[in-house]
């Protein structure tokens, strides 16, 4: 049996609140919004950048307010979404957007209560092409990532890649 229950301000706004990625012990929520982040934006009730935001829920399910994320990971300028955690809950995926309208991804690691800065991933997770959605396999070793990258059956395919013993990506695989 499931039951929706919708989250209530500050946690839904009038804005756009979306791209939820829920930590394994479910006491994270990490979620990617619009609303306005700087002072102008603020004044003028104008939506702005996607940021990335977080949430934990404590002992009796009460959901803190959304803590905006730092510069570390919200680069200003940019878009930043949070698209997905380890299951350990000591990496998160980050898509951002770059300057020829492609994104890439990124990650980064949970040092105490702060996320690092992020590390973008090289080829052959990232290319000259829009890669945008993606996951750790259980094991963090593989990520499963989309792109529309050469050598794909649709418009945006789903890929993965495996890091070897020696902490080098292998060859991207279409699925």
């Amino acid at each position: 049996k499931v039951t929706i229950k919708k989250l209530m301000p500050p946690l839904n706004t009038p804005f756009n609140d979306y791209a939820p990625v829920v930590s394994a012990d479910g006491s994270t929520l990490l979620f990617t919004s619009n609303r306005p982040g700087t002072e102008r934006e603020i004044a003028k009730g104008k939506e702005g950048r996607e940021s990335i935001y977080e949430v934990t829920v404590d002992a009796k399910k009460k959901w803190s307010a959304p803590k905006l994320l730092g510069p570390a990971v919200n680069a200003p300028g940019r878009n930043n979404s949070a698209i997905g955690i380890s299951p350990d809950g000591q990496r998160m995926l980050v898509y951002r957007d770059n300057e020829d309208g492609n994104g890439n991804i990124f990650e980064s690691v949970l040092k105490g209560s702060e996320w690092s800065e992020l590390k973008e991933f090289p080829e052959p997770i990232n290319s000259d092409k829009h890669e945008s959605s993606a996951c750790y396999s259980l094991d963090g070793r593989t990520i499963y990532f989309v792109s529309d990258r050469k050598g794909g059956i649709g418009g945006k395919d789903i890929w993965s890649a495996t890091r070897t013993d020696q902490g080098k990506w292998g060859a991207a695989k279409n699925l």
